[in-house]
């Protein structure tokens, strides 16, 4: 379940520790994958968990289903487009502690 903030949720996406890339995989299915230098361009899912299902579909996870070694899942909060106000500016993502 997505935790919600007063003002929205938060989301999930999975970064490369060595280079702080993010995945990018267009339709979740290990077709169209891309390592992105910024974080508005990876793909985020509703829950850590599905940002786990999204690694393991590109082999990024171990027997155990665990992230490999190198990968974590990182967490930002968002907002919906219509509380948007001038002044708004993009959460920075930080690593999911779950």
């Amino acid at each position: 379940m997505t935790r919600t903030s007063e003002q929205g949720g938060v989301e999930y996406a999975i970064r490369r520790d060595k280079d702080g890339a993010w995945l990018y995989d267009g339709d979740m299915d290990g077709t169209d994958v891309a390592w992105e230098p910024d974080a508005d361009n990876a793909t985020w899912t509703e829950t850590p968990e599905q940002a786990v299902e999204v690694a393991d579909v590109n082999r990024l996870t171990t027997a155990d289903y665990t992230l490999q070694d190198g990968y974590s899942v990182w967490e930002r909060d968002w907002v919906n487009e219509e509380d948007l106000t001038e002044d708004w500016e993009p959460a920075e993502p930080r690593p999911y502690k779950g």
